[in-house]
């Protein structure tokens, strides 16, 4: 009867090991998880900062775009803004160069980036972006 008992209290043993290694390794998991949607959305976040910037500085997007504004399909999910002004109020008068900030939103994900980056002013005081392309061949 004792070496049955024995038995009984090996298994119950080695069942709340299972149970417990079982639930250390699947929180494991669920954190990696975790970390690597918000990683996925930070990186995807940074690409579309960046392309907002490129688009500006090529003259696709308006200098004084503003925002929020949505992207369109498939990245409805996501908003862009835009900041635009001197580098320091202290030397704004004197300083030729302009600070452009973009700012990326998830709507649902709490995941924003801000991308910035100092562009020269043209003589007219606005932010220079290139010539928009002509129509005729």
């Amino acid at each position: 009867m004792a070496e049955q008992g024995a038995i009984l209290l090996e298994v119950v043993l080695a069942l709340a090991l299972f149970v417990l290694a079982a639930t250390i390794i699947t929180g494991g998991l669920s954190s990696a998880a975790n970390e690597v949607r918000r990683l996925h959305l930070q990186l995807h976040a940074q690409n579309l900062a960046a392309t907002v910037l490129a688009e500006l500085q090529m003259g696709i997007l308006p200098g004084d775009a503003g925002g929020p504004n949505q992207f369109d399909p498939p990245f409805q999910a996501w908003s862009w803004q835009t900041t635009v002004g001197p580098i320091n109020e202290l030397v704004a008068a004197t300083n030729s160069i302009q600070k452009v900030e973009v700012t990326i939103r998830h709507q649902t994900e709490p995941t924003v980036m801000r991308l910035t980056q100092f562009v020269p002013l043209a003589g007219n005081g606005t932010a220079t972006t290139p010539a928009a392309p002509s129509g005729g061949s």
